[in-house]
């Protein structure tokens, strides 16, 4: 598991923060915690027991949960770098947030195009 992460963060990490990652062995505990954190963000909204008005499933409330999703998601991602001892510093890993907190947008938007149909109100939004 913990290659094909290596293999996927390659694409759009600098290769010395990866490998630094990778020899602290915490690419897969990023990877699964940004998964599941998004998932069940987007679970939450379309099967929000507390919510009992459809004013709550518009497409502003559907943003800023995703918006949530990604601001956990490069907590997480912030929190567990800072344990980390790597000669790259702060910003590598700041800027290492801000894409994982974009794969968190787009991992959520994906799992709109499922759990939508699950919900008994929600079932056009975001679209």
């Amino acid at each position: 598991m913990e290659e094909f992460f290596l293999d996927f963060y390659s694409f759009f990490a600098p290769a010395d923060l990866i490998q630094c990652l990778y020899n602290n062995t915490v690419l897969t505990s990023i990877s699964l915690s940004v998964i599941i954190v998004t998932f069940l963000c987007c679970l939450f909204f379309y099967r929000n027991p507390f919510a009992f008005r459809r004013w709550f499933y518009k497409f502003s409330h559907w943003g800023m949960t995703m918006v949530i999703a990604g601001s956990l998601s490069f907590l997480i991602t912030l929190l567990t770098c800072s344990k980390m001892e790597c000669e790259d510093g702060f910003t590598i890993f700041f800027i290492f947030g801000i894409e994982i907190m974009l794969l968190s947008f787009f991992i959520f938007f994906l799992c709109s195009l499922f759990l939508r149909y699950l919900s008994v109100i929600a079932r056009k939004t975001p679209f």
